[in-house]
């Protein structure tokens, strides 16, 4: 049986005047009908580089640090890039291309982070 995830987001600014309501999901919505499906999986990371399984049919990524983390992640395109580094502690969304196999993520200390696969 084929699991559905859908993603929807909604974005609030208030204060100094400012009081909108934004939905960026509203005209391009992600949904996968294919989708690996379940909750977010603890992943133990170490420090260094850690690559990543991507589970077949997934889409979308969403990388859950720990909320008090000092360490920061990395995310590679190969292992010798310098990449992207993440902010520390906060949830980053990422989609994937189809047929994606691997996530390259290095950590600048061990930590566990959630992976919910879309």
């Amino acid at each position: 049986m084929a699991t559905t995830s859908v993603l929807a987001m909604s974005v609030a600014v208030s204060g100094g005047g400012v009081n909108e309501q934004y939905n960026p999901m509203a005209t391009n919505p992600y949904a996968n009908t294919n989708s690996p499906g379940g909750g977010p999986i603890l992943t133990a990371l170490v420090e260094g580089l850690n690559t990543i399984t991507v589970p077949p049919n997934t889409g979308m990524v969403i990388i859950i640090p720990p909320a008090t983390t000092v360490f920061t992640l990395t995310l590679k395109g190969v292992s010798g890039d310098t990449g992207i580094t993440l902010q520390p502690g906060l949830v980053a969304m990422l989609p994937l291309a189809a047929g994606s196999t691997s996530l390259l993520l290095a950590a600048s200390g061990p930590m566990n982070v959630s992976l919910l696969w879309l």
